[in-house]
């Protein structure tokens, strides 16, 4: 999936394009490769990523997005196989360091009751 593709399906979901714009787009991607290593352990085949979130992680996109829960599950059924296999050809974040200090809030609000971003 490109960005073309993602763009056309923000463009087909009036729910998606309300919920998430360009910024929202880019933190949900960045949460995603951000959670990966937590996700892979649900994964079923080494085809992707899960179908299904578990509910800590979907409440904390949930919550740091500002979706409604229907939004979030929608979000992640159309959005995740893109942001599963983004690959930002420049600097990795994640290896910096930088996308932690990022979203740093949103771990501290939303996911350290839920146990994610505690490691």
């Amino acid at each position: 999936m490109d960005f073309y593709t993602v763009t056309k399906v923000l463009a087909d979901s009036p729910e998606l394009s309300a919920a998430l714009n360009y910024d929202g787009l880019i933190t949900y991607i960045d949460l995603v490769r951000l959670l990966k290593p937590d996700l892979i352990r649900f994964v079923v085949s080494d085809n992707g990523p899960p179908e299904h979130l578990p509910i800590s992680i979907h409440e904390f996109l949930k919550l740091s997005l500002g979706m409604e829960d229907e939004t979030a599950k929608l979000a992640w059924a159309n959005l995740r196989v893109f942001a599963w296999n983004f690959d930002d050809q420049a600097e990795d974040p994640r290896k910096t360091g930088r996308a932690r200090l990022i979203y740093m809030k949103l771990f501290l609000e939303h996911g350290s009751s839920r146990g994610i971003g505690t490691s």
